[in-house]
């Protein structure tokens, strides 16, 4: 039998957790009471994430240098 790599061996990890974490989730929202806190929760998440990135792209841009400023800093140093 072929010895798998450090990596392949980490891809069958993520692989393997990934379906126990999507079977556990599955359980969760059809068989147990706590559906509702579920599906609210993964909206939450989703919402979060959105929001996040939105959030992250306008600091950078308004954290960014301006290409007006990088040309005066340019003539200055000349």
């Amino acid at each position: 039998m072929k010895k798998l790599s450090t990596s392949h061996r980490l891809g069958v990890l993520i692989l393997l957790i990934s379906l126990i974490g999507f079977i556990f989730y599955t359980y969760l929202l059809l068989f147990s009471s706590y559906d509702i806190l579920v599906l609210k929760l993964t909206l939450l998440f989703f919402v979060a994430a959105i929001v996040g990135v939105i959030a992250w792209m306008g600091y950078t841009m308004a954290t960014a240098v301006s290409l007006e400023s990088a040309e005066e800093g340019k003539t200055d140093r000349q």
